[in-house]
């Protein structure tokens, strides 16, 4: 019988599903009827198409399609300033190299995945692929990044600001005082990739896996507030989340969702001013 790609799930079991597909008949007018039993696709994708994504909660970017978020054709423009928006995780570290495009537009363009790194590393890397720009560079990221290490008594936004100064353009942290709550950036993140009049706010080159892996396979943990995080390093989910957070983050300061008090609903804001920026130009 035909099977579906092997699986490692969340837990780190091996997974070899067989799909419905298999039995000659289950015919199209069957699926019709069947998925009519399913109030929700998480459930129907879960039980019939056999995605063991959801077997520790639902997908965090139920959004994402790779389909239509993929774009083979989106490049750096010259004139724009460059994001850079950056996760601080040790193993793997991901920086995600963006552009707002006309104000509303977020292009992901290049991704840089080292591990295990430090911030000196890092940086190396990124200097070594875009050694000066003609616009300004904007850093975006994980506020806890500015809190002090035993070992170094430094933040690791502290060692960005070392390791990059002397670069030839204007340099902003556009890095808030604190993080946003995670349900927040979620939302703001799903308003990207697919707002309520059906526009995709969101293009990404084909080369980031990292943040497309995310985009596919990152889903809640059991509370469902927040994303599931592995730690042990023999399960390959222990690399998802980092990608989309660190892009969550740079959307969530330049187009928030914010809860409604009293409706728990989000809405649209202004991006505001997270009081004084960590070493705005």
């Amino acid at each position: 019988m035909t099977i579906l790609r092997r699986i490692r799930s969340p837990r780190g079991f091996l997974i070899v599903p067989v799909h419905y597909s298999a039995d000659p008949a289950k015919d199209a007018a069957w699926q019709i009827a069947e998925r009519q039993k399913y109030q929700r696709q998480t459930d129907w994708d879960r039980e019939m198409e056999l995605d063991f994504r959801s077997v520790a909660g639902d997908p965090c970017y139920p959004a994402w399609s790779d389909a239509l978020h993929i774009v083979e054709d989106v490049h750096l423009i010259a004139t724009l300033p460059l994001c850079v928006a950056c996760d601080f995780n040790v193993n793997p570290c991901i920086w995600e190299i963006c552009q707002i495009w006309r104000g509303s537009y977020l292009h992901v363009v290049d991704e840089i995945a080292l591990g295990p790194v430090d911030i000196g590393g890092m940086v190396l890397e990124f200097r070594n692929r875009y050694p000066t720009w003609t616009a300004p560079l904007w850093f975006y990221g994980d506020a806890t990044g500015k809190a002090l290490s035993v070992q170094t008594n430094s933040g690791n936004w502290d060692l960005v600001r070392l390791h990059m100064s002397g670069y030839p353009v204007p340099v902003e942290y556009k890095v808030g005082i604190a993080n946003p709550p995670v349900n927040q950036r979620l939302a703001s993140v799903a308003a990207r990739l697919h707002d309520e009049k059906g526009q995709r706010w969101i293009k990404v080159h084909p080369r980031c896996e990292e943040l497309i892996q995310d985009g596919n396979e990152v889903v809640y943990d059991r509370t469902g507030t927040k994303e599931l995080q592995i730690l042990d390093r023999e399960n390959p989910y222990h690399r998802r989340t980092h990608a989309f957070s660190a892009v969550g983050y740079l959307i969530y300061r330049e187009w928030p969702m914010v809860k409604i008090l009293g409706r728990g609903k989000t809405a649209p804001r202004r991006p505001r001013r997270y009081g004084k920026l960590l070493g705005e130009a």
